[in-house]
């Protein structure tokens, strides 16, 4: 499931979440924020 967010200066993300039964519960990953940190982090 595509999640595309705004941050404050203007820039759009699209992050994938993804979730999967796990015996009696459900895992959540949202992919894409390491990259997305890395690449904000270096045009500081």
């Amino acid at each position: 499931l595509p999640l595309r967010i705004q941050d404050a200066n203007g820039k759009d993300w699209v992050f994938q979440f993804r979730f999967w039964p796990n015996y009696n519960s459900r895992m959540y990953v949202l992919e894409g924020v390491t990259s997305s940190f890395s690449q904000s982090n270096s045009e500081l």
